[in-house]
């Protein structure tokens, strides 16, 4: 089977952090950017395949779509990397969805820091 080689020279501030971060997930540099190369390859390839489909596409568009994806890049980078976990904030949202028409409330005691529920009215 044959190799296929990139070649990336990045500065020296890039190859820290991305030195920093393959040792945290625990993989080696060029399977970190392996991986984060399929990523982007994947996101540019949906991002395609949108475009592709709005009819009449304008200037404005394409103008929408760098602020998104500006937009994108200062998340990727406050959240270092890691992406959204919207499968457990949509689980907390229904959780006190269930709770506010249950007729629950989340109390917090501020001496203790701990949380518990009580009924409304009864506390």
């Amino acid at each position: 089977m044959e190799e296929n080689c990139i070649k990336l020279l990045p500065d020296t501030e890039t190859e820290r952090r991305i030195e920093l971060v393959a040792v945290k997930r625990d993989v080696t540099v060029a399977e970190y950017c392996l991986a984060a190369i399929q990523r982007q390859l994947a996101e540019d390839e949906q991002l395609e395949r949108f475009r592709l489909d709005i009819p009449g596409r304008s200037g404005v568009d394409e103008e929408f779509f760098r602020s998104l994806q500006a937009l994108r890049e200062k998340t990727k980078v406050r959240r270092e990397g890691q992406p959204i976990d919207v499968d457990r904030i949509m689980t907390q949202m229904r959780d006190e969805r269930d709770n506010e028409i249950l007729g629950l409330r989340r109390r917090q005691s501020l001496r203790s820091g701990t949380c518990g529920w009580t009924v409304r009215g009864a506390g």
